[in-house]
């Protein structure tokens, strides 16, 4: 966008525009930096000075939003469908190794994992029992203590 604003600019003041010199000339505004720009190149006439109005700044502001809120949406959505598309035909080719595989990395992950927190684990499930166990009971208990309480008050 900034290379073709400076090529426009370039052109306007009857300048020869070389097809690389626009994509240095807005390399060098990007940098930030003071010094003026040199072009050992050929271009007339040969001090050229661009400036940047409220207009160009607004043309700018137009085509950012524009491709903000229209192109970018465009082409991400048209990438997604292209990319899933091609992703989808190369698993369906590819996915009886490809299933195979995962196998084999989840076997080694539970191994490593099994290696490094085994015992830890072992005692976490144990803990879980324990808990499971004892609300089990105590629901059972819950359940024959409001069992007997209602037969005694048929009685």
């Amino acid at each position: 966008m900034l290379e073709k604003l400076v090529s426009r600019k370039l052109r306007d003041q009857g300048a020869k525009v070389p097809k690389t010199l626009p994509r240095k000339i807005s390399q060098h505004i990007l940098s930030g930096t003071a010094e003026p720009f040199r072009h050992a190149g050929r271009i007339q006439p040969k001090d050229i000075s661009l400036t940047f109005d409220d207009a160009d700044i607004e043309e700018v502001t137009r085509i950012i939003d524009r491709f903000l809120n229209i192109e970018l949406p465009a082409l991400v959505d048209e990438f997604a469908e292209r990319i899933s598309k091609k992703t989808l035909r190369g698993l369906k080719k590819s996915w009886v190794e490809e299933q195979r595989l995962q196998q084999v990395d989840l076997v080694g992950f539970r191994e490593r994992m099994e290696e490094t927190w085994g015992k830890p684990l072992g005692q976490l499930r144990m803990l879980l029992t324990i808990a499971r166990e004892w609300c089990g009971e105590a629901h059972r208990e819950a359940d024959n203590s409001e069992a007997n309480g209602k037969s005694r008050l048929r009685s």
